[in-house]
C-alpha cells in the first residue's frame, strides 16, 4: 500500500478507519484475512485448511502473488481436495493446469446421475454438456452393438458351421450383450473383447471361434466407447489448457511489445 500513489484528499484507501479499503464484490472479508495472515504471519505446512488455501490460490492469482500461489498449489496437490469439480473448476479459474485433465477424466468416468447440481455448476455448462453428451453416446453405442450381432464367419476347416454361427449368435445375445447392457454391472468394451478371447463358446469349433474373435477385434467397434471417452477428454483439454496457455503465452508477448514500445 505504501508504494501506491497518494490521492488527492491525501489518505489511501485502506490507511484508517474513515477510509477503509472497498473490495471487489468477487471478494469476502475472511479470504482476505486467510492471504494477509500468509503474507504477514505464514503458515506451516500442516495448519492451514483446504477454504483457506483456496482463498490463497484465489486472491494470489488475482493479485499476481506468485509465491503464495505456488504455495497454495503445493498445499492442495497434498490435501488432495476430494471433489472432482472443485478441482476441474480451480484448475481452470487459477490456471492450475494440472489439474485440469485428471479432474475431467474422474468426471467423466462418473454416472452422469452421480453429479450433482452444485457439482455442475462448477465445472460450467460446456463441460457438463460434453460429459452428458458423450455418455449418451457411448450408451447408444452399446445398445447398437448388443442388438446387432457381429455377423458369423465361418472358418474354412469348420464342419459344423450350422452349428458354430447358432452357438456365436447365443454367446453373443445372451453373454456379450447382457454384459454390455447391464445397469449395475456392465463391462465396456475392451473388457468384452478380453472376455471374449478367454472364454470358451459352448458348440463352437475353435477355428470358427478364433477367426470370429478376431474379426471383431479388427473391426475396433468394441473399443469405440473408448475413443468416444478419449477424444471428449481431449477435446476438454484442448479448450481448456492448449488454447489458455496460448492466450497466456500471447498475452506476456503483447505486454513486452508494448512495454519496449
Amino acid at each position: 500500500m505504501a508504494s501506491l500513489p497518494t490521492p488527492a484528499h491525501g489518505v489511501q484507501d485502506g490507511q484508517s478507519d474513515d477510509q477503509p479499503l472497498v473490495l471487489p464484490s468477487c471478494i469476502n472479508e475472511k479470504e482476505v484475512d486467510h492471504i494477509f495472515r500468509y503474507l504477514f504471519k505464514g503458515w506451516s505446512n500442516e495448519n492451514a485448511s483446504e477454504e483457506e488455501l483456496i482463498a490463497i490460490l484465489k486472491l494470489s492469482h488475482m493479485w499476481e502473488i506468485t509465491d503464495a500461489h505456488n504455495y497454495a498449489i503445493q498445499m492442495l496437490n497434498k490435501s488432495t481436495v476430494s471433489n472432482p469439480a472443485l478441482r476441474f473448476h480451480l484448475g481452470c479459474t487459477y490456471q492450475v493446469y494440472d489439474w485440469i485433465e485428471p479432474a475431467f477424466r474422474e468426471l467423466m468416468s462418473m454416472p452422469v446421475h452421480a453429479i450433482t447440481r452444485p457439482m455442475a455448476h462448477l465445472i460450467g455448462p460446456n463441460a457438463f454438456y460434453a460429459i452428458a453428451n458423450t455418455h449418451a453416446q457411448i450408451a447408444e453405442h452399446r445398445l447398437v452393438l448388443a442388438f446387432y450381432p457381429s455377423p458369423y464367419i465361418e472358418d474354412v476347416s469348420c464342419f459344423t458351421s450350422e452349428q458354430c454361427r447358432q452357438a456365436w449368435t447365443t454367446q453373443w445375445w445372451q453373454g456379450l450383450a447382457k454384459h454390455l447392457l447391464h445397469p449395475d454391472a456392465g463391462r465396456n468394451g475392451r473388457q468384452i473383447l478380453d472376455m471374449l478371447e478367454t472364454v470358451r463358446i459352448p458348440g463352437m469349433c475353435q477355428g470358427c471361434q478364433d477367426l470370429n474373435v478376431s474379426w471383431v477385434k479388427q473391426r475396433e467397434a468394441l473399443t469405440r466407447d473408448e475413443e468416444m471417452f478419449e477424444e471428449t477428454i481431449a477435446d476438454i483439454v484442448g479448450q481448456y489448457v492448449v488454447k489458455k496457455k496460448a492466450a497466456d503465452i500471447q498475452l506476456v508477448e503483447d505486454g513486452g511489445q508494448e512495454n519496449v514500445a
